[in-house]
Parts: structure tokens; C-alpha cells; sequence
């Protein structure tokens, strides 16, 4: 049987994000049981993900095809090394310290097999379509990894659980036996993915495309002064970060308000793997209703539907009602995350700003949902515990969204 082409870097990017399955799942409930508090808990959540975002552009900056399979071979066996070593580091910095490392490799390495996997794809339309399996990796991973370690801590603990983890990680090394060869090539011989490495990999937008089907030079924007006159730009911004805090905060917490209503973490590995499989189906059937409902009015709908689904958890301490509430969680976001962006592009071109400060824009408050929302959910789960959290914290954050609202129609009557 013939595989794939690329199947290698594939299986890398699915094996390396069984890291977040993993992690997402274990460190929360591992350090409940230790007795640290939530907010270091939150904390120490977050850190991995701060380290890996700032370890992403030098990683790129210093891509060379010629030597990316050495490196993706050390910085996938340290990660699972690290992966297995979390159950061991019961002091706080030695907790620490195997988290920043973990967060260290995971960004090169993801970096790397991404700028590697561009490398390899003949430019065209076929390089669009192996960027959607390519994503589509990612989701498999984590759903993958949540459901076997929530079944493997039941059984036998977290160091089995880490390990099995860990074990995930290690298969990628299978990928590095992938003879696929760098066909991308840049100007005078270089390879061409050196700049994609940074995030996202995939084609210039088809209006920067020339008639010839090459890259034209984007018309200069006004830049990020732009988005000073612009608070409906802003306040899809808010929307961005909104959604993806939401989505680290609760795959956070949900394991520590399972154990302490009676759910196992089995069963919660279930539910993010549920949540997941709706999540990534609904995806490319969200295009057409965007479409057909328009951008501006579902992203803010979907945005708030998700927070306030989210306040329910309390009032659902079984497996049943949980399981009905993920999977519609799952196809909502599907659909908001898919509006949310079309609206970000919509309304920066409509006011002139360039396309890539809409990048660095929509990008940078992406990252800061991520990292802001265990961070932020652990503060105030100091104050409410655990299960009292899914409420008090969607509803400062719809307060905050609902502010920016009524701060955007005031400036817009005023304008």
C-alpha cells in the first residue's frame, strides 16, 4: 500500500498535539491532588503555552530544510521525555521547570514540522487541500489523547497516564522515516519556509494573487493606526479572544469540576473527545450558513451562546445532560470560530487595513485567549471553587463583551 505523500509530517503534527490532550487532561486534577491552589494551577497551565508561543519565530527564523528532520527527532524525544517526567516534579519549580521546557520543544517542534510540510507540497491548489488534513491533524491528536489518558489515570494512576502520553509523542518518530523530499523552492535555491514558519502556512489570499497566479505586492494599509478608528474592528477582536479563552479555560477546569461532581476523568476525556469530533465536523459545513446568515450577526450570537452553555455545568451533574451540551458547544464553535474570522476580514478590509497587520491582529489575540483563560479562570477559582467557576467566570467575561458592545455603538453614534 502506497502512503501519502507527507504521511510523516502528519503523523508528527497529530502525535505532537496528543501533547495538549494530554496535558489539558492531567496537570489540573495532578495538582489539585497535590493541594495547590487554583490560581498557581492556572498558572502553571499557561506557562507552557507562553513558552511555546515565544519559542515559534526563532524556531522559524532558524528552519533549514536540510537539517529539520535532526531537529524534529531531538525536540520530539525531549518533549516526551518531559511529557513522562510531569508526575515526578511534585515541587513547585521543579513543576515549573518541566513545564517551560515541555512548552520549549513543543513550539520548535511544531514549527519545524509545519515549515517542513510546506517545504514539501508542489504549489497550487493541492497545497490548500494538504493544509486542511494537515489541520485536520490536530484535532485527531487531541481528541485522540484525551479519551486514552482519561481512561489510563482511572485505571492506573498519572504516571501511566503521563507515560501513555508520552508514548503518543514518541510515535512521531515513526514520521521522521518519511522519504518524502523538499520540493518548495524560493528565490536562488532557498527554501521557501522560512517565513511561514511563524504561524500559519498557507496560501496568499486569492485577491494578493496576479493574473499569472504568483503573489502580487499587497497595496500598504494604514496600518494598526487604523484600528484606533475603528471599534467595530476591535470589538471583533474582543470576539477572537473571547472564543479562545473560553475554549483553554473550560478544557482547564473541566477536569477538577468533574472529580468534584462525581465524574471521572474518563468520562471527561469523552466529552472533549465528543466535543472535538463536532467541533472539526462542523467546520466545513459552517461556510455555507455563515454565508447565508451573515458573519456580524452569528459571531456575536454563537459567542455568547457558548459562555452562557457554559453556566449551565453546575446545574449538570450527570454524563447524559454534559455529553448533549459538548456536542452543540462543539458545532457552535465550529460556526463562530468560522464567522468570527470572515467578520475580522470583512470589516478590516472595509476600513483599509492592510493585511498583514489584519494577521498580526487577529493572530496576537488569539494567542492572548489562550493563555488568558486558565490563567484568569484560576483566580477565580481561588474565590469560588472549582464548579462555581463556570459561572461567575462566563459572566465577567459577558459583562466585558456586553461593555464593548455599548462602548461601540456610542462611538459609532458619535461618529
Amino acid at each position: 500500500m502506497r502512503l501519502p505523500r507527507s504521511w510523516g509530517s502528519y503523523l508528527i503534527v497529530t502525535t505532537l498535539s496528543a501533547v495538549q490532550g494530554t496535558q489539558l487532561s492531567l496537570v489540573a486534577p495532578f495538582l489539585d491532588g497535590l493541594g495547590y491552589p487554583p490560581s498557581l494551577i492556572g498558572g502553571l497551565v499557561a506557562v507552557t503555552a507562553v513558552v511555546s508561543l515565544l519559542s515559534r519565530l526563532p524556531a522559524g527564523l532558524l528552519y533549514r530544510s536540510d537539517t529539520a528532520r535532526r531537529v524534529q527527532g531531538a525536540a520530539i524525544t525531549a518533549l516526551a521525555a518531559f511529557i513522562a517526567l510531569h508526575p515526578f516534579a511534585v515541587a513547585p519549580w521543579a513543576f515549573l521547570l518541566v513545564r517551560v521546557l515541555s512548552g520549549l520543544v513543543y513550539g520548535v517542534a511544531m514549527t519545524i514540522n509545519l515549515a517542513r510540510f510546506v517545504d514539501e507540497q508542489p504549489p497550487g491548489p493541492v497545497r490548500a487541500r494538504a493544509m486542511g488534513y494537515y489541520a485536520s491533524g490536530i484535532a485527531v491528536g487531541y481528541s485522540i489523547a484525551s479519551l486514552l489518558v482519561g481512561y489510563v489515570v482511572e485505571s492506573w494512576g498519572y504516571v501511566a497516564a503521563f507515560g501513555a502520553g508520552a508514548a503518543l509523542v514518541l510515535a512521531g518518530v515513526l514520521g521522521l522515516l518519511d522519504p518524502t523530499t523538499v520540493v518548495s523552492q524560493g528565490p536562488a535555491g532557498a527554501t521557501s519556509s522560512r517565513a511561514p514558519a511563524a504561524r500559519a502556512g498557507a496560501q496568499p489570499p486569492a485577491s494578493s494573487l496576479s493574473a499569472g497566479g504568483r503573489s502580487a505586492e499587497p497595496a500598504p494599509g494604514p496600518g494598526f493606526r487604523a484600528l484606533l478608528r475603528a471599534p467595530a474592528l476591535l470589538v471583533l477582536a474582543l470576539e477572537a479572544l473571547l472564543l479562545n479563552a473560553q475554549w483553554s479555560f473550560w478544557n482547564a477546569w473541566l477536569p477538577l469540576y468533574g472529580l468534584a461532581m462525581g465524574i471521572s476523568l474518563a468520562e471527561v476525556g469523552v466529552l472533549r473527545t465528543v466535543y472535538g469530533a463536532f467541533n472539526a465536523l462542523g467546520r466545513p459545513l459552517s461556510g455555507a450558513v455563515v454565508s447565508r446568515m451573515g458573519a456580524s450577526r452569528l459571531a456575536p450570537a454563537t459567542l455568547a451562546a457558548q459562555y452562557l452553555l457554559l453556566m449551565l455545568l453546575p446545574a449538570l451533574p450527570a454524563f447524559g445532560p454534559l455529553l448533549v451540551l459538548f456536542v452543540v458547544a462543539g458545532v457552535l464553535r465550529a460556526v463562530g470560530i468560522v464567522a468570527n474570522t470572515v467578520a475580522v476580514v470583512e470589516s478590516s478590509e472595509a476600513r483599509g487595513l492592510g493585511r498583514g497587520p489584519m494577521a498580526g491582529l487577529f493572530s496576537t489575540v488569539t494567542d492572548l485567549g489562550l493563555l488568558s483563560g486558565p490563567a484568569l479562570g484560576g483566580l477565580v477559582a481561588q474565590v469560588v471553587g472549582p464548579v462555581q467557576v463556570f459561572v461567575y467566570w462566563p459572566a465577567l467575561m459577558l459583562v466585558v463583551y456586553g461593555a464593548a458592545l455599548g462602548a461601540q455603538r456610542l462611538a459609532s453614534r458619535a461618529g
